[in-house]
């Protein structure tokens, strides 16, 4: 929203309390008392990296953590939810923000198990067919109908391995459904 043109001047600095241009509004999914009390204030001459920290810090986490040792409860959960899941499995300090953020969407939540793993070993790497990281992984049933399910037997596995913009996640979930 252009705040300086004179239709909306007085609707952003009254309503929006924003008192100063060029502003960013944050409007994250969830958590309606961290949506209220959290307010970004910015230097003018932030960069990307530090606008995006602060962005990053505002939005929650409700991925579920994994390790080599509780995958394989996820992996479970699937098969007796027959839901399918999604993992990222990554190396850096913080899980992607636009996994995060789609992840709490009800279109993807509502049918899709997200769960993310951080510094996989070789031997995950190996069974997830994972070349680098980030990767996204889905796992999801080649047979939905058959009851007797095996990772090896039903369980098939999708990997992402390309670019995590938000729209390049929210193609790859659209293949999960």
């Amino acid at each position: 929203m252009n705040c300086t043109a004179d239709n909306v001047l007085t609707f952003c600095q009254n309503i929006l309390e924003i008192k100063e241009f060029p502003a960013y509004r944050l409007y994250p999914i969830g958590n309606k008392h961290k949506k209220v009390n959290s307010k970004i204030i910015l230097p003018e001459n932030a960069q990307f990296s530090e606008i995006s920290k602060e962005i990053s810090a505002v939005v929650d986490d409700t991925t579920r953590t994994l390790s080599a040792a509780n995958i394989n409860m996820f992996v479970k959960d699937i098969i007796e939810t027959r839901f399918p899941g999604v993992v990222l499995f990554y190396d850096q300090e913080e899980v992607n923000l636009s996994f995060r953020v789609l992840a709490q969407l009800k279109r993807y939540s509502s049918h899709i198990m997200f769960g993310k793993l951080k510094n996989p070993p070789e031997e995950l790497k190996n069974k997830y067919r994972i070349e680098k990281t980030p990767t996204l992984v889905s796992i999801f049933f080649k047979d939905p109908t058959n009851t007797k399910l095996s990772f090896d037997e039903n369980l098939q596995i999708g990997t992402h391995p390309g670019s995590l913009s938000f729209s390049d996640i929210r193609h790859f979930l659209e293949t999960v459904k």
